[in-house]
Order: structure tokens, then sequence, then C-alpha cells
């Protein structure tokens, strides 16, 4: 075996050149400016932040807007911001789910129906000719402890009534749909 690993590549391949701003930026500001623009921070912030001066806002936004004319802090920017095609399509999918499970979510699973006495003004429990106790069908909102993961995740908000129970309010249905008909 040999002991260059190098010599088992071909030629073309030894000759690698690194993509556009994959490598960081000699000048420690620049860089810490490209990153601070990746994570979408504004020009003027983003060049004080990074050590720059600037005596006015607008002066620190043109000081920017020149630093950005540069082809190594261009390419540096970008690369920071890049995502890999997979990730991209993975994060759709996800967001693309959600907004459907929105969109389908159905108000009946955050509810539970009960059988409850009918009582009189007085507080009697009331029954009929045979003697059996009358019974009310009602509804009441799910515990949030007996909802699935998949369901709570579904309730924005949740609100009290006059009678002190939770009450979920789910995402808007026609945000969702908007969300759905936005994606490409």
């Amino acid at each position: 075996m040999q002991d260059n690993p190098q010599a088992l590549l071909p030629k073309a391949q030894l000759s690698v050149v690194p993509l556009p701003g994959s490598r960081p930026l000699s000048n420690t500001r620049h860089e810490h400016y490209s990153r601070l623009r990746s994570l979408l921070c504004p020009k003027g912030r983003a060049l004080r932040e990074a050590g720059m001066r600037a005596v006015k806002n607008r002066d620190a936004v043109s000081n920017a807007t020149r630093l950005e004319r540069r082809q190594d802090v261009r390419d540096r920017i970008a690369y920071l911001v890049r995502q890999e095609e997979e990730v991209l399509a993975e994060k759709r999918k996800r967001i693309e789910e959600r907004l459907w499970a929105i969109h389908e979510a159905d108000i009946g699973d955050f509810f539970e129906r009960y059988d409850k006495e009918v009582t009189d003004k007085n507080g009697n429990i009331e029954t009929d000719e045979k003697g059996a106790v009358l019974r009310q069908a009602c509804e009441r909102p799910k515990l949030l402890a007996d909802l699935s993961p998949e369901t709570a995740k579904l309730i924005e908000d949740v609100s009290v009534d006059n009678k002190v129970r939770l009450i979920p309010r789910l995402y808007s249905k026609l945000q969702a749909n908007k969300e759905l008909h936005r994606l490409p």
C-alpha cells in the first residue's frame, strides 16, 4: 500500500477549487459583517456591530452597501445563506404537512360528549315516570393532557369561558389555505 493517499486520486481531483465564499474572510471585521448579514441583520447595524465606524446611520448604510460590492464579501454572504436542496425540500415538506394539518383540523376532535343529570331549580335530580334519572347529553372540551401531541399542536390559544372551562381556539384555516396557495 502507498503511504501517500493523494496518489490514489486522479490528477483532476488534486486541484479542487473550493466553492466561492466557503473559506472565512481574512479580514475579521468583514467576516463578522458577512455573518451578521447572513442572519438578516440590517446593513447599518451589521456594520457597526462588526466594529466598523460610521458617523450617521445613513453613512453606515452607504458604507455597508459599498462593502457589499466587494466580490469576496458577496460570495461569503451567499455561501453562509445557502442551504442544500435536500434541506430546503425537507423544510418545505414539514411546513406543508403542518399547513395541511391545520387546514384539515376538525374542532370536534377537541370536545367530548358526556351525560349530565338533569336538575330542577332547587338542585334536585329529576326522574321520569319509572323512577329513572333523567340525563342530558352535553359536550365539554377535552383535557389538553388527553390530546395527542399532533392534535395539541393545532391549538393556537386557549381561553376561559364563563363556566371556567378552557376552550381551545385552533389556528386559522383561512390563513393556512392562503399559505398553501403561496407555496411554489
